[in-house]
């Protein structure tokens, strides 16, 4: 067990927090990636709401206030925070899912031991210094294009070209992605005022300590992610012994819109392997 999470001052959390909630049963935490938000997940959220309670939680300056001042929007400040609010919200038991950012936060939390089980899809922290400059500087490229075409954006994003190089990602399987998704996450992405900000200190940030994990962890990971790449994959279930790696097959960045039917088998396979019962999917 680790410490009890420290003091939320004046309840930041549990009042500031925005959380969308879905469905019925045991509690699902979604913790989403940097600018991303309910349009990454609502592929997902009909099935998860059959067997979850599902709470969708937005990050700090991601559809959520920012941080109070001084606070430093980092991977521990955000862990942090997301415990506080499990413990405020006696969630302390809950599956977790998360993606990019939302992943490291996932499997922080599952090293402290305050969560049920983890399914992270594409976390950040596994890159060598080299990786994380390059998606760093992905994602600023995106941002700066999104603030240059902001007028023609619903044109722009048109070419899968453009796509491409506005969402940082290689795009997934034809027909799956709709515009209209792309569409949500660029705007997203330019509205989030933690986006540019947090990009300084993610950069920095490698995931450590997996081998004290004990809950249920499941990486998954698509095979066409070229923000995040594919072989990180491999470092983190090396870093984590008892993760299971699942391959989201011509998936990109995005594998959740790709294909919502293998994401939803990763996080009920772990959540299954947490509560010894099937829950669905």
């Amino acid at each position: 067990m680790t410490a009890p999470p420290r003091p939320d001052e004046g309840g930041w959390a549990r009042q500031r927090l925005v959380v969308k909630r879905h469905g019925d049963g045991p509690a699902l935490v979604l913790l989403p990636g940097m600018g991303a938000g309910l349009e990454v997940w609502e592929p997902l959220l009909p099935e998860l709401g059959k067997g979850f309670r599902v709470l969708l939680v937005n990050l700090p300056g991601f559809g959520s206030p920012p941080l109070p001042a001084g606070e430093i929007a980092d991977v521990e400040t955000l862990t942090d925070l997301i415990e506080v609010w499990l413990h405020e919200q006696g969630l302390e038991d809950s599956h977790v899912v998360g993606h990019s950012l939302g992943g490291a936060v996932a499997l922080e939390l599952a090293k402290r031991g305050v969560v049920a089980s983890v399914c992270a899809v594409a976390p950040i922290g596994f890159w060598t210094g080299s990786e994380a400059r390059f998606a760093v500087w992905r994602l600023r490229l995106s941002a700066g294009l999104g603030r240059s075409l902001k007028r023609w954006i619903p044109l722009a994003l048109r070419p899968r070209a453009l796509r491409t190089a506005l969402l940082g990602q290689h795009p997934g399987p034809i027909g799956r992605r709709t515009l209209q998704t792309a569409l949500d996450v660029t705007r997203r992405l330019l509205s989030a005022s933690a986006f540019l900000p947090i990009l300084t200190h993610v950069q920095g940030y490698r995931f450590t300590g997996g081998i004290s994990i004990s809950v249920p962890v499941t990486i998954a990971w698509g095979t066409r992610d070229r923000l995040l790449l594919p072989w990180q994959a491999r470092r983190a279930g090396d870093a984590i012994p008892r993760a299971r790696v699942v391959w989201l097959r011509r998936c990109g960045q995005l594998a959740t819109v790709d294909d919502p039917e293998r994401v939803l088998a990763a996080i009920f396979e772990a959540a299954n392997r947490a509560s010894g019962s099937e829950l669905g999917a």
